[in-house]
């Protein structure tokens, strides 16, 4: 805490409602973000295991986990790297909330293995996902979908099917990143063509995701439906895709509430986010469900379990740091609009810019 200077300690310090932290490269952030974890554990008391930090890369989160680690135990916490368990990337994160709720049904469900009686998943690489999608590609029962396909986009050629498992796979991505299932993409579909209400979770708030990729709406609705026949191929051989982590461990927190609410009450207490101006759909989505909890008590009331959890304003808890003017190519979907609304987006929002350049003097 000595080496802070005022404005990093007011983002080590500072507790009682959201916190965002503008920080351009050089400006000791991560020290910032660091210290104030360790600040949570030992002012605080707060358990390390129930502290969430997010980032996007293994490097930096090992960084974080190291440095956090450093400075608690400077302070006689006795605290090191192990305890810190959920300071880590988002897919890594998603991961251990799946595998910690790997039998729950919703799950079973939303990650199609409903019908598979394997008791663990495996995750698999991108290079074994295109494995999948080819077989799905090449299955005789998708051959309808795959020729009118090739009628419609003359680049979609039969005769290379790993250019074909390609495509599909790119554009499943930018579902995937904008937090869309098979389901969401057809209400969509329905919604832009005049046949439907657009209603639904995934709908609502991602409505018209899929424009914008020089497609007709025809042959949208014939790669969604290659990417519903791949995720079930997925659940029968239960596997989850590495880019599915988010958006699984998202829809699951959505649609059981019970579940939830034990995240929110028991589970966690803070959330802290580095690089926030990557954040895409899907990792807002994930972000909001931990931490959006200002409609708990109505939640307890609804389940029956007002004697089992304790509500808490998680988002209250909540620390984000990034640096607007680094997003400029929207990578995985990033949108720079989530840092930029941010003081719009929760409320008695504390703003905190780190003006100091510690790499660059001049």
């Amino acid at each position: 805490m000595d080496l802070l200077n005022d404005k990093q300690r007011e983002v080590v310090t500072h507790r009682g409602s959201p916190l965002v932290c503008f920080a351009a490269a050089g400006t000791g952030k991560t020290q910032a973000l660091t210290c104030r974890i360790a600040s949570l554990i030992k002012d605080d008391g707060v358990n390390p295991d129930k502290i969430i930090a997010l980032t996007f890369t293994i490097k930096a989160a090992n960084e974080m986990k190291q440095r956090a680690a450093l400075y608690s135990s400077s302070t006689k916490t006795n605290v090191n790297q192990h305890d810190l368990k959920y300071v880590s990337t988002f897919h890594s994160f998603c991961l251990k909330l799946l595998r910690k709720f790997s039998n729950n049904k919703i799950f079973r469900q939303i990650s199609d293995m409903t019908n598979n009686n394997k008791e663990h998943f495996q995750v698999i690489d991108p290079r074994g996902s295109l494995k999948i999608l080819k077989d799905v590609i090449s299955s005789p029962q998708n051959e309808k979908i795959v020729n009118h396909l090739c009628k419609l986009d003359k680049d979609f050629n039969a005769k290379h099917i790993d250019k074909q498992a390609q495509d599909v796979y790119y554009v499943m991505e930018k579902w995937r990143n904008d937090g869309l299932l098979p389901d969401d993409v057809f209400r969509d579909i329905q919604a832009e063509s005049g046949s439907g209400s657009g209603s639904g979770s995934g709908s609502e708030k991602n409505k018209n995701k899929y424009k914008g990729q020089n497609t007709d709406l025809e042959k949208t609705r014939l790669i969604a439906e290659l990417y519903q026949e791949y995720r079930k191929k997925c659940g029968s051989q239960c596997v989850i895709d590495f880019s599915d982590l988010i958006l699984l461990a998202t829809r699951l927190l959505e649609t059981d509430k019970e579940l939830c609410l034990y995240c929110r009450s028991e589970l966690f207490e803070h959330m802290l986010v580095d690089e926030f101006q990557d954040c895409n759909e899907a990792q807002m989505s994930l972000i909001n469900v931990l931490v959006r909890s200002h409609k708990d008590k109505h939640t307890l009331k609804e389940t029956g379990t007002e004697n089992i959890y304790t509500p808490r304003l998680v988002e209250n808890n909540l620390m984000v740091v990034g640096d607007d003017y680094q997003a400029i190519h929207e990578w995985r979907g990033a949108r720079v609009k989530n840092i930029l609304d941010f003081e719009s987006s929760f409320d008695n929002v504390k703003t905190v810019i780190l003006s100091l350049n510690y790499a660059c003097s001049k």
